[in-house]
């Protein structure tokens, strides 16, 4: 709330709701316990039915880091158009939702609210007035997008956009959707004075719509620090304890080293740390083993008897060389430019990617997610035959560069997730390298399909009959289809061009697709990824063709080789019926 004013302030994007403020007096006992850096409460428990529901909170931000976030901010570009501000989500067609609620609310008839009393938390702001501020839009962007990171290993939505209806209330063991809400503003009577956040533990699939609080005034309304909190309290929510140390005791561990690889736990405190994983106590001196990674996804392994309700997401390339798709990307006056993103999802996944090279240099960057990235990259190049020609892992850096000069042939790239130096010094393990990443560069002509003679293929996606069609002309065309978080997406690699295009904006999809492509005389190659269809109908046309299916659920296959020598690929799919023809 701003000033006298009686209602939140919620006038963006073009918007206006109004929420009336409940006066109150009393709300839920304070917290029974001081929010310190010694504090030792929400560390492993008896989860019994006769234990009463534990309250979990993170410290504010100590008064030099809050001085120092004023000289940090700079009132950078936003993301996303401010008016999509409240319209973010990170996995969309996800059925658990964390909710970044920025906007204001009001909570009443849940665990704060034992007394019969509300809490009234007003919309986020710092600097003032009736609307949200530019400044203020942006930096609600840059939380979403430092949480989604965050939670990028699992099948979960991170989200600004209020969900729909009951969506964040698990009702019954019939319900599929639920979630949590993370109330970010000032919160009135304050249900836990003097934290950064607080939440109950294991309350993200409470049938009462719990949420959990976290207070930005406390956290020198700082971006990065108002994640962090968010984060951490909605790992309580999921189940986990506080990540101290035993020597010197501490209820919360701060984390070691400095600069991009200074490390913390996400469920200790890392506001003053650049890389904040998930953990299970490999550091020195750690008073807490709990599994994060397997906790989150499997509750009971702590003890509950509940579920949180997702798992890891799919594998979205595979771990094998001799599956690798072709990597993405687009080539322009002969020079392929590699544009490939992706995500480790687990502490043992790595992702393999094919390209074609002439003679020449092949140069590749490989960086983690835009915003608060958990990923330590290793970058490697192999030839045809697997044998490693260079790899590139910076002792101090998190991101990865690798510079070739090839023959002209078929290679491999692989990323991966890795540990840097002693955990029990300054360094960490693998087990909390996971996130996003993007790779960039550039290679002399060929490109991810093996050759560099592409043509033209006609897309077009019709969404009232769900189809994707896909027709190439007789060159040799390299096509990829990936479906993911409700968006298709085409790509030409190898000199390709789609629609006459170099790039295509994605196709937004729901439901079943039917997929059908016919590709010419020359020699190509389509990878389909991620895909949920009711028909897959690929024609290949003459000269050598190959097909490759990846983490697909397809109904009905139907390959046609045409003449000249094929190859099909399903790697980790599920095909109900199969009519293979012309293909070896």
């Amino acid at each position: 709330m701003h000033g006298s004013r009686a209602v939140f302030r919620r006038q963006a994007a073009g918007l206006l709701s109004v929420v009336c403020i409940i006066t109150t007096t009393a709300v839920h006992p304070p917290l029974p316990f001081a929010v310190t850096e010694n504090s030792t409460t929400c560390h492993r428990m008896d989860f019994s039915s006769n234990v009463a529901p534990q309250l979990c909170a993170i410290p504010p931000v100590d008064p030099k880091l809050a001085a120092r976030a004023k000289t940090l901010f700079v009132a950078a570009a936003p993301l996303f158009p401010l008016s999509d501000t409240f319209k973010l989500h990170s996995r969309p067609t996800a059925t658990k939702t964390i909710y970044l609620d920025f906007d204001g609310h009001v909570t009443q008839g849940t665990q704060w609210n034992s007394g019969g009393d509300s809490i009234t938390t007003s919309a986020y702001s710092f600097e003032g007035g009736s609307d949200f501020s530019d400044n203020e839009l942006t930096q609600i962007q840059e939380v979403w997008q430092r949480v989604a990171e965050c939670y990028s290993p699992f099948d979960v939505n991170v989200t600004t956009e209020a969900p729909a209806g009951q969506d964040l209330i698990k009702s019954g063991g019939g319900d599929t959707r639920w979630g949590i809400r993370v109330l970010i503003g000032v919160s009135t009577p304050d249900p836990a004075p003097g934290a950064g956040g607080v939440a109950y533990l294991g309350s993200f699939n409470w049938s009462d719509g719990t949420p959990t609080f976290v207070f930005g005034h406390r956290l020198a309304n700082y971006g990065k620090y108002i994640a962090d909190a968010s984060v951490h309290e909605v790992g309580h929510t999921l189940g986990l304890s506080h990540d101290g140390r035993f020597s010197p005791s501490e209820g919360y561990y701060y984390g070691h080293g400095s600069g991009d690889t200074g490390w913390a736990p996400q469920m200790g405190v890392g506001y003053n740390r650049n890389l904040v994983q998930w953990s299970k106590g490999e550091y020195l001196s750690a008073n807490e083993q709990q599994d994060d990674l397997a906790i989150i996804v499997h509750p009971t392994s702590n003890g509950w008897s509940g579920s949180n309700g997702f798992g890891y997401r799919v594998d979205d390339a595979t771990n094998t060389r001799t599956a690798a798709v072709p990597i993405a990307g687009s080539t322009i006056a002969g020079v392929f430019n590699v544009d490939q993103k992706g995500v480790i999802e687990q502490r043992t996944d790595e992702d393999w990617f094919r390209i074609n090279a002439t003679a020449g240099t092949v140069t590749l960057n490989a960086a983690g997610g835009p915003e608060n990235t958990m990923l330590d990259i290793q970058l490697e190049l192999y030839d045809a035959t697997g044998t490693l020609l260079t790899s590139d892992n910076p002792a101090d850096l998190l991101t990865a560069s690798i510079s070739r000069t090839v023959t002209a042939g078929t290679y491999y790239v692989k990323v991966e997730g890795v540990s840097n130096g002693d955990p029990l010094a300054t360094g960490y393990t693998d087990y909390g390298s996971l996130g996003q990443y993007w790779i960039t560069g550039t290679l002399n002509g060929g490109g991810g399909g093996g050759g560099d003679d592409g043509g033209n293929v006609n897309v077009t996606y019709t969404a009232r009959t769900k189809t994707l069609a896909i027709t190439g002309d007789a060159k040799g065309n390299k096509v990829m289809v990936k479906l993911e978080s409700g968006q298709i997406t085409v790509t030409g690699t190898g000199g390709t061009m789609l629609n006459g295009l170099a790039t295509l904006p994605p196709f937004t999809h729901t439901g079943k697709l039917v997929l059908s492509s016919t590709l010419g005389e020359g020699d190509d190659a389509i990878t389909v990824m991620g895909v949920d269809a009711s028909t897959v109908s690929l024609n290949l046309g003459g000269g050598t063709d190959s097909a490759i299916l990846t983490l697909c659920n397809v109904q009905k296959l139907v390959v046609n080789g045409g003449p000249g020598m094929d190859s099909l690929v399903t790697t980790s799919s599920t095909i109900k019926k199969k009519t293979v023809s012309q293909v070896p």
